[in-house]
């Protein structure tokens, strides 16, 4: 079960920002060893101090990467799953 930052989508504006992360199921993408990605991912980015904020819970996407916003229906083929994280530099 490996862990994947979505470098392309990950932004900074000042001293906030938003680190994408990628896995096989919910679960690797909440776990510890995801937030650690997160805050490594967060300092190459320019942050300093940094820590997460929040994140929005994991969201099914299909082989596009684009969110399945819907199961009813004819759904596309669940793939990954995602968890967007927001990280704030400290003082």
């Amino acid at each position: 079960m490996a862990i994947r930052i979505i470098d392309a989508e990950c932004t900074t504006a000042g001293t906030q920002g938003t680190v994408i992360v990628e896995g096989d199921n919910p679960e690797i993408v909440g776990s510890t060893a995801a937030k650690r990605e997160v805050l490594s991912k967060a300092t190459t980015m320019g942050l300093s101090r940094v820590g997460i904020s929040g994140q929005g819970g994991a969201y099914p996407v299909d082989a596009d990467g684009k969110e399945i916003a819907s199961m009813s229906g004819e759904s596309p083929e669940i793939v990954k799953y995602r968890n967007d994280f927001q990280v704030t530099s400290g003082i």
